[in-house]
């Protein structure tokens, strides 16, 4: 009894100071290896993965579906909307349309181009010289003298002019262009002139030293071609109200107020004829710039009861 008892003690001593190895009892690891993972866990991840891989599978689905009804995928796996000829097309008809009307509008109510045709006007303006008007100076009360004015013609003005022909399609495609503003208006229907004279003045040739008067006034003309005379034509008139008196700045080749007041009693413009002020030479490039008013050389010239006087 006593022997039994002290051997097992002995082993269990042995057993408590961990000595003693069996095969029944297998050490615990410190880290649980994946196998041993506890059953909850296993589902949570199982759960979280299929949610994953069902988010993944609907996108795609997404995707191939708005690919295949109207887009291009990029590399990126991103789409782009893929447009169609037909909605491409109408959106550059579009844009043209909107440049158009604001071309028109441009040309109807502000700025015109028109390309000079003659040298009545040299040396200010040459022949092939494109110019820009300023449509907003029109009324008799924003139109001064020494101003370069584009007119319509106000009656036989350019009767036996010549005028270039042209094919009906080169005609159709200028009208076009003239019409929206891309194609500079060639002077063919109207004139540019210097005004001399605005409503009321008296203008008369000429001085005893040769030289044209507003308003008993001798006017010094800085802008008149060189070696050419104020006037070789005598004439003393006084402007109506609402119209102008106008003259070519090269005197000699100019057709303006003096010629047909001679010819038919009455060479004055109506203001309303006046399609805008000249400000600009804008080609050839060489000659780019302002074309400006003479307005200082009336200066000294006194104001009259008409309209616009300058």
């Amino acid at each position: 009894m006593d022997h039994k008892s002290e051997d097992s003690s002995s082993a269990d001593d042995r057993l408590n100071d961990g000595t003693f190895t069996d095969d029944r009892f297998a050490q615990v690891p410190d880290v649980m290896p994946p196998s041993f993972m506890p059953v909850g866990d296993k589902r949570k991840k199982r759960a979280a993965a299929e949610r994953a891989q069902s988010q993944r599978e609907q996108s795609q689905r997404s995707a191939k579906s708005l690919s295949d009804a109207s887009s291009t995928p990029l590399i990126d796996g991103e789409v782009r909307p893929r447009r169609s000829v037909l909605i491409n097309m109408l959106q550059w008809l579009s844009l043209v349309a909107v440049g158009v009307l604001i071309a028109v509008i441009v040309k109807t109510f502000f700025i015109q181009s028109f390309v000079i045709p003659s040298g009545s006007m040299e040396n200010t303006l040459r022949p092939g010289d494109r110019i820009y008007v300023n449509k907003l100076v029109n009324q008799a009360d924003e139109l001064h003298r020494g101003d370069v004015v584009v007119f319509r013609d106000p009656g036989g003005w350019l009767r036996g002019v010549h005028q270039p022909q042209q094919n009906q399609a080169s005609q159709i495609f200028t009208k076009v262009g003239e019409t929206i503003g891309l194609v500079p208006t060639d002077l063919g229907t109207h004139l540019v002139k210097r005004i001399v004279g605005v409503g009321g003045d008296r203008v008369k040739c000429c001085s005893d030293d040769g030289k044209i008067t507003v308003n008993g006034v001798p006017i010094e003309e800085p802008y008149i071609r060189a070696g050419v005379n104020p006037s070789d034509m005598p004439f003393d008139v006084t402007v109506p109200k609402g119209y102008l008196w106008v003259m070519g700045d090269n005197r000699s080749n100019s057709q303006d107020s003096r010629y047909h007041h001679q010819e038919t009693g009455f060479g004055f413009v109506p203001v309303a004829n006046v399609e805008g002020r000249a400000w600009l030479i804008f080609y050839p490039f060489d000659r780019f710039g302002r074309i400006p008013s003479a307005g200082s050389t009336f200066a000294q010239v006194p104001s009259n009861s008409g309209a616009g006087d300058g």
